[in-house]
């Protein structure tokens, strides 16, 4: 039983193209253009394997293949489509590609399964366009609400509610979830996004435990002035006291040691011009 490295790596290129950034990466944000091919590639690739498809109510994208036992939980098997600004054309990717893979492989041998199988291609799982993240697999166990649907917008003021209705999607929070014990078990490929396996030359590895993530967007309050003409001793300078931050957050992640990690990943500066003094960060 062989998968084909080549539908891997042709499907693996193929998504790759539906990006905003040509030749800088993968760019593909929930409800888009980019989105939308990529969309129909997947549906495309999920009939041809012989799934039936569907799109629930937060537009995750499901092809199941039957097994033998009627009404059995299912094995789920997939991985999210799309990605960060600029991102890798494996992130996600590989494992919705592995797992179209493994039903073609069953399809090849003729094999039936005891479980169905169902795939699963999930979308703004990142949540870099509506700062939230893990809507398909959260909406899956039920814990995204209307509430939420309704007041996450993104930069240009689009709920995420707005921009499922604009993209054709009709939002339905009970479609998308499903009952506890529906699903026997969920397997996911994914590219280590750390340099552990690398290091030490290990080639797959099983995840035991996966990061708790707490964010937190904290408002530095300075005084804007004149940056040629207001003394260093009469400044306050939001940027310097938000540096300042940055380097004591650092220590107090290296001293608490361990698997904990601290990282300051954007900085909104006002007014964000050369020779005024940050007021605000």
């Amino acid at each position: 039983m062989r998968a084909k490295l080549s539908r891997i790596k042709k499907d693996i290129e193929t998504l790759a193209t539906y990006t905003s950034t040509p030749s800088s990466g993968v760019t593909r944000l929930p409800f888009t253009p980019e989105d939308k091919k990529a969309r129909e590639y997947i549906k495309e690739q999920m009939i041809n394997s012989g799934l039936k498809v569907r799109v629930d109510g937060v537009g995750t994208i499901i092809g199941r293949r039957e097994g033998t036992k009627p009404n059995a939980p299912v094995i789920m098997l997939g991985s999210h489509y799309d990605s960060v600004k600029n991102g890798g054309a494996f992130d996600g990717t590989a494992g919705l590609v592995a797992a179209l893979e493994v039903v073609r492989v069953l399809n090849s041998e003729d094999i039936t399964t005891k479980y169905p199988i169902e795939v699963v291609a999930m979308n703004d799982e990142e949540g870099v366009r509506f700062k939230g993240g893990m809507l398909s697999s959260r909406a899956i166990i039920g814990e995204v609400t209307d509430e939420e649907l309704d007041t996450s917008i993104d930069e240009d003021g689009i709920s995420i509610k707005q921009a499922m209705v604009e993209f054709g999607i009709k939002p339905n929070l009970h479609e998308a979830k499903y009952q506890k014990g529906a699903i026997k078990a969920f397997m996911e490929l994914h590219i280590e996004q750390g340099p552990i396996l690398e290091a030490n030359k290990k080639e797959i590895g099983i995840v035991k435990s996966i990061v708790g993530l707490s964010t937190y967007k904290v408002n530095m309050v300075g005084r804007a002035g004149h940056a040629g003409t207001t003394p260093m001793d009469l400044r306050v300078d939001a940027l310097l006291a938000a540096s300042k931050a940055i380097i004591e957050l650092n220590t107090i992640v290296k001293e608490t040691g361990g698997d904990t990690v601290g990282t300051v990943g954007e900085l909104q500066v006002q007014p964000s011009v050369a020779n005024v003094i940050p007021g605000t960060v």
